[in-house]
């Protein structure tokens, strides 16, 4: 090689120099060497443009070989020039296999990333699965396991537009799983239901429905039916409660929904009240969790508080209405939710759901 060509550096450079010195030794004999002009071309479009970015050394090489490549040719060195040539295309064959190589490195992580992610998931959702199958079918099990199948439902929820993407095994394998989860924890509130003398037709009715959710070629396909039956469920369960009176065992299990759901429960005068960012901030989402609680426990009137001083409260009562409203359309009865002002010092006003049955 020409003593004012630079020294090659790594893999690439070393590899470059090499072929240099042979195409050197075999282009000696004559001949007229490529025209520089085709180099233009090489040199432009998106996947040159990454490998700046990706391989800049690589790329100052070649576009270096191909500056010197036009001097020669300009200058009358044809012979040179052709050399030039050829070691400015070398140069950006490696930069260009670089960018390449660095793409695909990244998809790979990205790739092992999510599929870690998915695997975990599927790990937290069989465990959920084998405690639900071990619990009894008492009350107090069914409000755990539907507290359960809504945080699962949640979890699947969250992998939607991937499952829209990307139809692959991991996916399906997590919302087969949820599936499965919902249909047993719903089993569960069923045998409940029917323990607590709830009509046998309605029973049977769900029950049927089940049985044909559980049927399904492809359980990953039914976890939006699922969900839906565990709601019925859920709502018969509480419907067959009103005919019995309050017990230590229901309101343990309220107050232990509730804490699953990031609501506090406090015991007072005015029966348990519950607060939160459920309540705080009564969006969709939250009325639904809302509604649900209160479906399974339908036990007596719930009053939101609003607490505070007087002076201080047009906005909480405001919030108030709003939040009764919500519960409203998500299905809890409009007589049963009442609104009260509770007017007292406090460092932190705010409103409270108070069920005084519990």
């Amino acid at each position: 090689m020409r003593g004012n060509e630079r020294p090659a550096r790594g893999g690439w450079r070393a590899a470059c120099g090499a072929l240099l010195v042979a195409l050197g030794g075999a282009g000696c004999g004559g001949g007229p060497p490529p025209p520089t002009q085709s180099l233009v071309p090489l040199f432009e479009g998106s996947r040159v443009e990454l490998a700046r970015q990706a391989a800049p050394e690589l790329m100052a090489q070649a576009e270096a070989a191909r500056d010197e490549a036009a001097r020669s040719e300009r200058e009358g060195q044809t012979e040179d020039a052709g050399e030039l040539a050829t070691e400015a295309r070398l140069w950006l064959a490696a930069a260009l296999a670089e960018a390449d190589a660095q793409a695909l490195d990244r998809e790979r992580a990205s790739d092992t990333e999510a599929a870690e992610r998915a695997a975990g998931a599927t790990l937290q959702l069989e465990r959920e699965r084998e405690a639900v199958v071990s619990a009894d079918a008492d009350a107090q099990a069914a409000q755990l396991a539907s507290a359960t199948a809504q945080r699962a439902f949640e979890h699947a929820a969250g992998y939607e537009a991937r499952r829209l993407r990307r139809d692959d095994s991991d996916t399906r394998a997590l919302y087969r799983e949820t599936s499965l989860a919902l249909q047993q924890r719903t089993a569960a509130l069923l045998a409940a239901a029917r323990a607590m003398g709830a009509p046998t037709a309605d029973v049977d009715r769900l029950e049927q429905q089940l049985a044909t959710l559980r049927t399904a070629p492809r359980a990953e396909l039914v976890v939006a039916e699922a969900d839906a039956l565990l709601s019925d469920a859920s709502a018969l369960l509480g419907a067959a409660r009103r005919g019995h009176g309050a017990d230590p065992n229901e309101t343990a299990a309220l107050i232990e929904a509730a804490g699953e759901r990031g609501l506090q429960a406090t015991r007072s005068e005015r029966g348990l009240q519950l607060h939160g960012r459920l309540v705080d901030r009564p969006e969709r989402a939250a009325l639904q969790q809302l509604a649900a609680l209160l479906a399974a426990h339908p036990r007596g009137v719930v009053q939101i508080l609003v607490l505070g001083p007087r002076a201080r409260t047009a906005a909480l009562r405001r919030k108030a209405s709003a939040l009764q409203a919500g519960l409203a359309r998500a299905g809890v009865p409009a007589e049963r939710v009442t609104v009260v002002e509770v007017s007292a010092d406090m460092e932190e006003p705010g409103l409270r759901l108070a069920l005084p049955a519990y």
